[in-house]
């Protein structure tokens, strides 16, 4: 998935990428260190939907629906949770904010 956008994110480099991207739950507080891919993975298993939204403007709503189906199977039934439900409602905002 290799996320070059990092070094984009405003803030200082010494806070976690959690702080940076204005993420509710600090998924990186072990590893100040870990890579996007892993927050974004962590953030689909704890389904928190504002820490979802956030990373769905940084990292696309494709990648996390990609990264989602990669994690539980492609049948959407039967991801945890309401997972889908959130995925497709952030999706739908998003695609309406775009006609706009």
């Amino acid at each position: 998935m290799a996320l070059d956008f990092v070094s984009k994110v405003p803030g200082n480099d010494n806070q976690r990428l959690s702080e940076r991207l204005g993420l509710e739950f600090p998924y990186d507080w072990c590893d100040s260190k870990m890579p996007i891919e892993k927050i974004v993975r962590l953030a689909l298993d704890l389904q928190r939907f504002e820490d979802l939204c956030r990373l769905a403007f940084y990292v696309g709503i494709e990648r996390l629906l990609t990264e989602a189906a990669a994690q539980y199977g492609e049948d959407r039934g039967l991801w945890p949770g309401r997972l889908s439900d959130m995925l497709n409602n952030i999706h739908l905002v998003m695609i309406n904010q775009r006609r706009k």
